[in-house]
């Protein structure tokens, strides 16, 4: 959340960090729901698997994973942001074990 507020979508981005073993960032980018293209996300939406009320991959069977197998821009999923406006913190993963390792 921020302010309190839940965004729609998430988008994270796990790099393993050189000569450091155990040790990651994330990139993390929220989402508006909205009908402007994003670059980024038409790179590989049409390969999302689409079951309604479902919030997470791990709910959906997984014949219905997504087919996409790249490449991937990643310079078009901060295309056209403020570079300069952003939160860092010490952090953990988003998944269990939820292993405290991860600079966002």
């Amino acid at each position: 959340t921020v302010g309190g507020e839940q965004m729609p979508f998430a988008a994270h981005c796990v790099h393993a960090k050189d000569g450091m073993d155990g040790k990651y960032g994330v990139l993390g980018l929220l989402y508006m729901i909205g009908d402007t293209d994003n670059e980024f996300l038409n790179i590989f939406e049409d390969h999302l698997p689409a079951v309604p009320g479902h919030r997470r991959l791990a709910d959906v069977d997984h014949s219905s994973i997504s087919d996409f197998t790249g490449p991937v821009d990643f310079d078009k999923a901060y295309a056209g942001l403020a570079l300069t406006e952003y939160w860092t913190y010490d952090g953990s993963f988003t998944t269990p074990p939820c292993t405290e390792a991860v600079d966002w």
